[in-house]
Protein backbone atom coordinates (compact mmCIF):
# COMPACT_ATOMS: atom_id res chain seq x y z
CA UNK A 1 0.00 0.00 0.00
CA UNK A 2 0.85 3.73 0.01
CA UNK A 3 1.51 4.28 3.22
CA UNK A 4 5.26 4.49 4.59
CA UNK A 5 5.91 6.05 1.40
CA UNK A 6 7.22 9.49 2.26
CA UNK A 7 6.89 11.49 -1.17
CA UNK A 8 4.20 13.36 -3.33
CA UNK A 9 3.06 11.08 -6.23
CA UNK A 10 1.26 12.08 -9.05
CA UNK A 11 -2.93 11.58 -9.90
CA UNK A 12 -2.96 10.88 -13.62
CA UNK A 13 -6.96 11.24 -13.45
CA UNK A 14 -9.37 13.58 -11.89
CA UNK A 15 -11.90 11.36 -9.87
CA UNK A 16 -13.98 9.37 -11.07
CA UNK A 17 -12.80 6.66 -8.58
CA UNK A 18 -15.48 4.40 -7.15
CA UNK A 19 -15.52 5.13 -3.66
CA UNK A 20 -16.08 1.59 -1.82
CA UNK A 21 -13.21 -0.09 -3.95
CA UNK A 22 -11.24 -1.74 -1.41
CA UNK A 23 -7.15 -1.46 -2.59
CA UNK A 24 -4.57 -4.51 -2.02
CA UNK A 25 -1.06 -4.61 -2.14
CA UNK A 26 0.55 -6.83 -5.24
CA UNK A 27 1.93 -8.79 -2.73
CA UNK A 28 -1.05 -9.17 -0.69
CA UNK A 29 -3.19 -10.16 -3.92
CA UNK A 30 -0.53 -13.16 -4.84
CA UNK A 31 -0.78 -14.25 -1.57
CA UNK A 32 -4.26 -15.01 -1.35
CA UNK A 33 -3.48 -16.67 -4.34
CA UNK A 34 -1.13 -18.81 -3.38
CA UNK A 35 -2.38 -19.87 -0.24
CA UNK A 36 -5.77 -20.59 -1.39
CA UNK A 37 -6.57 -20.27 -5.13
CA UNK A 38 -10.66 -21.26 -4.51
CA UNK A 39 -11.05 -18.96 -1.81
CA UNK A 40 -9.46 -16.01 -3.55
CA UNK A 41 -11.10 -16.31 -6.54
CA UNK A 42 -14.88 -16.67 -4.63
CA UNK A 43 -13.53 -13.17 -3.03
CA UNK A 44 -11.53 -11.29 -5.68
CA UNK A 45 -12.20 -13.00 -9.38
CA UNK A 46 -14.87 -10.58 -10.97
CA UNK A 47 -14.51 -7.73 -8.37
CA UNK A 48 -13.46 -4.09 -9.35
CA UNK A 49 -10.49 -3.26 -6.88
CA UNK A 50 -7.19 -1.08 -6.52
CA UNK A 51 -4.25 -2.92 -6.95
CA UNK A 52 -0.67 -1.28 -5.93
CA UNK A 53 2.74 -2.05 -6.38
CA UNK A 54 6.19 -1.87 -8.12
CA UNK A 55 6.45 -2.01 -11.93
CA UNK A 56 8.42 -4.93 -12.77
CA UNK A 57 7.60 -4.89 -16.66
CA UNK A 58 6.10 -3.04 -19.26
CA UNK A 59 4.92 -4.53 -22.65
CA UNK A 60 2.72 -6.09 -24.58
CA UNK A 61 1.70 -9.36 -25.45
CA UNK A 62 1.07 -11.67 -28.71
CA UNK A 63 -2.54 -10.05 -29.17
CA UNK A 64 -0.69 -6.50 -29.14
CA UNK A 65 -2.63 -5.90 -25.68
CA UNK A 66 -0.58 -3.69 -23.22
CA UNK A 67 0.18 -4.76 -19.94
CA UNK A 68 2.15 -3.94 -16.73
CA UNK A 69 3.19 -6.62 -13.84
CA UNK A 70 3.71 -5.86 -10.63
CA UNK A 71 6.55 -7.28 -8.53
CA UNK A 72 4.26 -9.91 -6.45
CA UNK A 73 6.80 -11.18 -3.99
CA UNK A 74 7.50 -14.49 -5.73
CA UNK A 75 10.02 -15.12 -8.69
CA UNK A 76 7.88 -17.00 -10.75
CA UNK A 77 4.46 -14.92 -10.67
CA UNK A 78 2.82 -11.55 -11.23
CA UNK A 79 0.44 -9.25 -11.05
CA UNK A 80 -0.62 -8.49 -14.57
CA UNK A 81 -2.58 -5.53 -15.43
CA UNK A 82 -3.83 -5.09 -19.10
CA UNK A 83 -4.88 -1.44 -20.43
CA UNK A 84 -7.25 -0.76 -23.40
CA UNK A 85 -7.56 3.08 -23.19
CA UNK A 86 -5.85 5.51 -25.18
CA UNK A 87 -5.24 7.86 -22.54
CA UNK A 88 -4.37 4.85 -20.23
CA UNK A 89 -1.71 3.26 -22.84
CA UNK A 90 -0.17 7.01 -22.99
CA UNK A 91 0.38 6.70 -19.23
CA UNK A 92 1.67 2.91 -19.87
CA UNK A 93 4.16 4.44 -22.09
CA UNK A 94 5.45 6.68 -19.71
CA UNK A 95 6.44 4.26 -16.60
CA UNK A 96 9.56 2.76 -15.85
CA UNK A 97 10.84 -0.15 -14.17
CA UNK A 98 11.07 0.59 -10.38
CA UNK A 99 7.91 3.14 -10.37
CA UNK A 100 5.31 2.82 -7.88
CA UNK A 101 1.65 2.60 -8.91
CA UNK A 102 -2.08 2.30 -7.76
CA UNK A 103 -4.48 1.25 -10.56
CA UNK A 104 -7.95 0.14 -10.52
CA UNK A 105 -9.24 -2.94 -12.43
CA UNK A 106 -11.07 -5.94 -12.61
CA UNK A 107 -9.90 -9.30 -11.36
CA UNK A 108 -9.52 -12.44 -13.85
CA UNK A 109 -8.28 -14.99 -11.45
CA UNK A 110 -4.95 -16.83 -11.96
CA UNK A 111 -3.85 -18.00 -15.32
CA UNK A 112 0.19 -17.94 -14.53
CA UNK A 113 -0.09 -14.63 -13.37
CA UNK A 114 -2.85 -12.35 -11.65
CA UNK A 115 -4.88 -10.83 -14.05
CA UNK A 116 -6.09 -7.36 -13.66
CA UNK A 117 -8.11 -6.32 -16.78
CA UNK A 118 -9.65 -3.09 -18.20
CA UNK A 119 -7.41 -0.89 -15.75
CA UNK A 120 -6.83 2.60 -14.84
CA UNK A 121 -4.24 3.95 -13.42
CA UNK A 122 -4.77 6.57 -10.67
CA UNK A 123 -1.43 7.32 -9.36
CA UNK A 124 2.51 6.75 -10.27
CA UNK A 125 5.18 7.68 -7.67
CA UNK A 126 8.32 7.55 -10.16
CA UNK A 127 10.85 5.45 -9.46
CA UNK A 128 13.46 8.35 -8.49
CA UNK A 129 11.41 10.16 -6.26
CA UNK A 130 11.24 7.07 -4.24
CA UNK A 131 15.19 6.15 -4.52
CA UNK A 132 15.46 10.02 -2.80
CA UNK A 133 12.76 9.71 -0.08
CA UNK A 134 13.58 6.39 1.32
Amino acid sequence: MLSGIHCKHKDTTEGGWPEEAKTISSVDLMDAYIVNEVSADDSLKGKVFFVTGTVNRIGKDILDNVYITLRSGTVMRSIQLFFRIPGQISIVSKLRKGDHVTALGLCDGLMGNVIMKDCKIKSVIPVDDRQINQ
